[in-house]
């Protein structure tokens, strides 16, 4: 599978109708039961929950701290031959993880990435339909805390020149399924069209690093390695979109800039 291109450029996809970010729900096979509240700390009891008024990070991959302390660690898998990245993982560090990698002080020994405790994982994939105006870019959720579907990463540019990236939560309509008889005469008709079957609705729009949210506010600022998350945006209850957000400004960095680090493939 061919790496992410870092200058494609795509037609802007018309706006859908605002909505607001609701806490992530997941769908199971009766489609009824919601996932658990969020209101409460992470799911894994070794996990210490950041408080709201942690707003600023940086960047040293593999890792993403908050001062001096990580909290984050990014894995990325290779393909087998040309050993080009083609998929990035993300995932919470756990307290005794956080106190051993303490900067400056370096770990005696390497921290190895434990792919089940993954948040988002992020790749480049085959799309077809309307869903090839994102370029393959998916982020996928593992977890009770992460969103539903997947969201799409799309890059592009304005009619000024001005360069913009979008990320799209997209989740399946199950009541325009081709496979309900009720859609059967429209499948005769139209042929299958997979995308029909998906909801598109815009998470955040970034231009010159500033990032606002569906309604045009400002949500957070990114500079480099460095990125700052709104005062107020993020509220107690809400650390899953404080996950949400730095996974979608590491996976724009690895998209658009590229990212690698020593030891990042098993081996080498």
């Amino acid at each position: 599978m061919a790496p992410p291109s870092p200058q494609l450029d795509i037609a802007s996809s018309p706006s859908p109708p605002e909505v607001k970010l609701a806490l992530p729900t997941h769908d199971n096979a009766s489609e009824s039961v919601a996932t658990a509240s969020l209101l409460s700390a992470e799911a894994a009891p070794n996990y210490e929950p950041l408080d709201a008024s942690v707003r600023s990070f940086r960047l040293d991959a593999p890792f993403i701290y908050t001062d001096s302390i990580p909290r984050y660690q990014l894995f990325q898998k290779f393909t087998e031959k040309s050993h080009k990245p083609r998929k990035l993982c993300v995932r919470r560090l756990m307290t005794s993880e956080m106190r051993r990698h303490v900067l400056p002080v370096a770990p005696a020994e390497r921290l190895e990435y434990n792919e089940d405790g993954t948040m988002y994982s992020m790749q480049v994939i085959q799309m077809f339909g309307d869903r090839i105006n994102f370029g393959g870019r998916e982020m996928r959720g593992h977890r009770e805390s992460t969103l539903n579907g997947y969201v799409a990463l799309e890059t592009g540019k304005t009619v000024l020149g001005t360069k913009f990236a979008k990320f799209w939560h997209c989740t399946r309509n199950r009541e325009r399924d081709s496979l309900r008889p009720e859609n059967e005469a429209r499948l005769r008709m139209y042929g299958y069209k997979p995308e029909s079957e998906w909801d598109q609705k815009l998470l955040f729009m970034v231009k010159r690093s500033r990032w606002e949210d569906e309604g045009g506010k400002e949500v957070a600022r990114d500079d480099g390695l460095d990125f700052t998350i709104g005062e107020g945006v993020i509220k107690d209850d809400e650390g899953w979109k404080r996950d949400l957000l730095v996974s979608c400004w590491v996976w724009k960095m690895w998209i658009v800039e590229g990212l690698r680090w020593e030891g990042d493939i098993e081996g080498m």
